[in-house]
């Protein structure tokens, strides 16, 4: 499978164009346990979609840039990943052996 055509360099955290005052009013109401229902999902999508890039390419011109864009797409993806475990499958007491 071919490597995907690069992007130019990441952008800094001032340059996201999504990056609204509901996001971040909503971040810090996330970051205060002061957000509602509705600003919880505002900041959890944007975290996961726009921040972590979780479900783009990650390949870019510079290897450390592809290395760093590949990080934060890991982050995304064990943020998914925990939210999709069945906390009480998960969290059963282990059996030990006598």
């Amino acid at each position: 499978m071919p490597r995907p055509e690069p992007k130019d360099p990441l952008p800094s955290p001032e340059t996201y164009e999504s990056l609204t005052p509901d996001v971040v009013t909503s971040i810090k109401a996330l970051m205060n346990c002061e957000a509602d229902e509705h600003q919880q999902k505002i900041a959890m999508d944007w975290i996961i979609s726009m921040l972590c890039r979780t479900y783009e390419n990650a390949y870019y011109k510079q290897d450390t840039d592809t290395a760093f864009a590949l990080g934060k797409q890991f982050v995304g993806q064990q943020i998914v990943n925990i939210h999709k475990l069945d906390s009480k499958s998960f969290f059963k007491p282990k059996r030990t052996t006598p």
